[in-house]
């Protein structure tokens, strides 16, 4: 009874796949002997279909957190050009998350989870950055806050150095870049981020960029607990994303 029961089912599934492929449905005696190729038909189609609603719900969930960061930026940007007097079109703010992605997945690195600003530039520099490398990665290495003015390492922002005056520069200003990742970068000025740390773990930070002149305003402790703040909601925003 259970064996005909289960050739019966087999056959309803197969024959929906066949119609929804925009076959016909063949006779009896085409089914004896190809229940385990059906089974296997049956469940690479359910598992793809499954796969796909899965990926579907990732992005809508992922577009949601996005505009969630986002909105917390842009109020962290009016909280910070109130307290520290800047200009608006010059202050950018960021979010980062660690994560693990292709190619290198045993690498962690951060990952741009929001970004707020009214001007262009500096645009998205695109740089992989890991443990170390640059004022975040810093962040990351030191698990505290971490503020530089680039213009005092680097110069003029608008002025970007030729190679051989890159590696010319102690390891220290070079902040684990690149030459290729500092023509990137060269254009940030004074840049400020704080962590994001949860049971003694980095999850990531928020940062903060001015122009050079900017740093003193920025570096304060007014203007660093409005980055934390910023930071905490984020987590509650990411957290129910994780436990799905």
């Amino acid at each position: 009874m259970r064996r005909r029961l289960l050739q019966g089912t087999i056959v309803a599934i197969a024959t929906v796949i066949m119609l929804l492929r925009g076959g016909h449905v063949p006779s009896r005696d085409f089914w004896r002997d190809k229940e385990a190729v059906v089974v296997v038909a049956a469940l690479t189609l359910g598992s793809s279909a499954f796969a796909q609603a899965v990926g579907s719900y990732r992005r809508e969930r992922g577009l949601a957190f996005e505009l969630e960061v986002q909105d917390v930026l842009k109020a962290t940007q009016i909280r910070l050009v109130e307290t520290a007097a800047l200009d608006w079109k010059d202050v950018g703010l960021h979010a980062f998350m660690v994560r693990r992605k292709w190619p290198r997945p045993w690498q962690p690195v951060l990952v741009r989870a929001g970004r707020w600003r009214l001007h262009s530039t500096p645009p998205v520099t695109g740089v992989r950055w890991t443990k170390g490398k640059g004022v975040i990665g810093l962040c990351w290495a030191r698990m505290q806050d971490v503020g530089v003015d680039l213009t005092k390492d680097w110069g003029d922002p608008a002025q970007e150095m030729s190679e051989d005056e890159w590696h010319a520069l102690p390891a220290e200003r070079r902040y684990g870049l690149t030459y290729p990742e500092y023509q990137r970068v060269h254009n940030y000025g004074a840049i400020v981020a704080s962590p994001l740390i949860v049971d003694d773990v980095f999850k990531g930070c928020v940062s903060v960029d001015a122009p050079g002149e900017g740093f003193d305003a920025l570096w304060t402790d007014s203007a660093r607990s409005i980055l934390q703040d910023a930071a905490l909601q984020i987590h509650r925003s990411a957290t129910p994303l994780s436990h799905r």
